[in-house]
């Protein structure tokens, strides 16, 4: 594997579940992290690994000219209000005028399959006018994540029972957030992945309804499981994910990252491990230093973290 190189990487949607495990992962290697955060977000979940913050907004071109300074690449895991028909045009337009090397762009498996959903719609508005850009670049497109079968699972062993949006035997190969993680940073780090649409999917392949069981299973529950089409609190592009199948073929580059796969019980346990202390009020309260950036305070990278006896959390790699 190529040697990582030292500039920052600009990662946005950063304080969501796949943007805040790409940071982690790319700390754990040492590398120089950005992240554009929206005022207001919860980005204080990000203290300790010790990356940088810009508050800004994928909509604000002068916001953008400054996060992307210095940038030698980005790391685009956020998703836009299908609203913004320019999608992420607007970023990519800035990052080459700003000299950025090369964008990794996370979409999704399936996008290529023409659904009438404006989920993908953006997705594949996205691809397009990235490959248009004129920037290095490489897309990932991942089959559903485990995350969205272990939130079905919690809701339904809260209430005893729960809604599939579809009967479930369909098949897929459900991947773990850290793993795709670990595959955007490779993706960074790795020439000979610019220019490549990679899909990638998880070790196994099972049907929808047995990847929510496993994750009921890790809760130590039983519970009743119904299929009704259309009864589902899913957005709509998640409901296909209980009706087609979504299988990747082992990609050459994939096989090659050296990323080792988590099987889907383990996947799902670490899903529900990491839900818990973003809802619980005193592991909140625990785990994190500062909602605010304080100036005289904790400055992240800067502050030592054991001059704070309740947190951050120390991030061990």
């Amino acid at each position: 594997m190529r040697r990582a190189s030292s500039g920052t990487i600009l990662v946005t949607g950063a304080t969501g579940r796949l943007g805040s495990q790409v940071v982690r992962a790319l700390r754990g290697r040492g590398r120089a992290v950005r992240a554009l955060v929206r005022p207001g977000s919860e980005y204080f979940w990000l203290n300790d690994t010790g990356c940088s913050y810009h508050f800004g907004d994928l909509c604000d071109e002068q916001g953008l000219v400054r996060a992307c300074r210095g940038v030698e690449a980005v790391a685009v895991c956020s998703e836009l209000p299908w609203r913004s028909r320019r999608g992420h045009a607007l970023l990519w337009s800035v990052a080459r005028t700003r000299g950025v090397g090369r964008a990794i762009l996370v979409s999704a498996l399936g996008v290529e399959r023409g659904y009438q959903h404006r989920w993908y719609e953006s997705k594949e508005r996205d691809e397009a006018s990235l490959v248009r850009a004129g920037l290095e670049w490489t897309v990932l497109r991942p089959a559903p994540l485990t995350r969205t079968f272990a939130e079905v699972a919690r809701r339904a062993v809260e209430r005893g029972w729960g809604w599939l949006p579809g009967r479930g035997d369909n098949r897929v190969a459900p991947l773990a957030i850290a793993d795709l993680a670990q595959l955007v940073v490779v993706a960074l780090d790795q020439p000979g992945w610019g220019r490549q649409v990679v899909e990638v999917g998880g070790p196994q392949v099972l049907g929808a309804r047995q990847v929510v069981e496993a994750a009921v299973t890790a809760l130590g529950a039983e519970v009743d499981l119904r299929s009704l089409p259309g009864r589902s609190v899913l957005a709509g592009h998640r409901r296909r994910w209980f009706q087609d199948d979504f299988v990747a073929p082992a990609h050459p580059l994939v096989r090659a990252s050296g990323v080792r796969f988590c099987p889907v019980a383990e996947a799902v346990h670490l899903d529900l491990v990491e839900m818990l202390p973003r809802e619980h009020p005193d592991a909140r309260h625990r785990l994190v230093a500062s909602r605010r950036v304080v100036p005289d305070g904790y400055t992240p990278g800067e502050a030592e973290l054991a001059a704070f006896a309740d947190g951050p959390r120390r991030y061990d790699g």
